[in-house]
């Protein structure tokens, strides 16, 4: 499932195991779990939760919905975006 918005810059769209590092990149970092009741993530924690997400996708019915914010066509990988934007903060 893919979901672009009608400025046809951003679509949601399901993980990928390829996804796992930039998951990562993120769910690793204290300040984002600070609030949470899990992470900071280790690499094989991150790389568990996404086959879970990704398993979850394909069960009937499905009651879990976790996406990836993808910038469509853009030369900039958006990890590489997210990183920058979060240094500017």
């Amino acid at each position: 499932m893919t979901i672009i918005y009608p400025n046809n810059e951003l679509q949601l769209r399901e993980l990928t195991h390829e996804d796992w590092m930039d998951v990562h990149r993120y769910a690793s970092q204290e300040i984002v779990c600070k609030y949470q009741p899990w992470g900071p993530n280790t690499e094989g924690e991150t790389e568990a939760f996404v086959r879970q997400v990704i398993n979850d996708a394909l069960q009937e019915p499905r009651t879990r919905y976790v996406f990836a914010i993808a910038i469509k066509d853009h030369d900039t990988p958006p990890a590489t975006r997210e990183t920058q934007a979060h240094r500017e903060f």
